[in-house]
């Protein structure tokens, strides 16, 4: 078990501020950056469609923990490419169907992960991170960065990040379960908390509960 929960351990680097942090490919002309956008979403549209049955095959040996690893690597490979593509602000609307794809795998995986919890005897902890416009919640970046401190101190973590608003139904669903009012908010082990946490704080939370 010990060696299986490391190799989970070292994929694990999951949704940690996926649409806050800043993947930068280097100076494009508009032409190849148009390019590489479109072949980006054709990449990504088409590595989703393993995911279900990634998470299938994980389903059928819950505790054998290393079977994690393909579909964590895989999760934050598209958290990553998607966040380009976020931060390059063309075909908007493209954009926000693979955006939509990936919050659905990420409450997946927060449900598998609590799966695992509870019948595997393990104890992964989970944050949901609720975020907003930059321009309507000036405490989010910066919540981002402590959120990948505590991630980078435990990987044992869980974080999983969303847009306060988004329209996308499973989104909205989380939102209205946990009765997020205002951003930033964090859910560590299914308990609210709203505003701004520091690292330290945070830590604190997840162990008390």
């Amino acid at each position: 078990m010990a060696k299986g929960k490391s190799k989970v351990v070292a994929a694990l680097s999951l949704t940690i501020l996926i649409f806050l942090s800043g993947f930068v490919l280097g100076n494009l002309s508009v032409s190849s950056k148009l390019g590489l956008v479109q072949d980006l979403q054709n990449e990504i549209y088409t590595e989703s469609l393993g995911f279900e049955v990634l998470f299938d095959m994980v389903e059928t040996n819950l505790c054998d923990e290393s079977s994690l690893g393909d579909i964590n690597y895989h999760l934050t490979d598209f958290g990553e490419r998607l966040s380009y593509l976020e931060e390059k602000g063309d075909e908007q609307e493209a954009v926000k169907i693979l955006k939509n794809q990936y919050n659905a795998l990420e409450i997946k995986h927060f449900l598998l992960i609590n799966k695992i919890n509870n019948e595997c005897g393990t104890k992964y902890s989970t944050i949901l991170y609720f975020y907003g416009p930059k321009s309507e919640c000036r405490t989010c970046l910066t919540q981002g960065l402590e959120l990948s401190n505590v991630k980078s101190d435990n990987h044992d973590i869980m974080i999983y990040s969303f847009d306060y608003t988004s329209g996308f139904a499973p989104v909205r669903n989380l939102i209205n379960t946990y009765e997020i009012e205002r951003v930033p908010a964090l859910v560590i082990d299914g308990i609210k908390y709203e505003g701004y946490f520091t690292e330290s704080k945070i830590s604190g939370l997840i162990d008390s509960n």
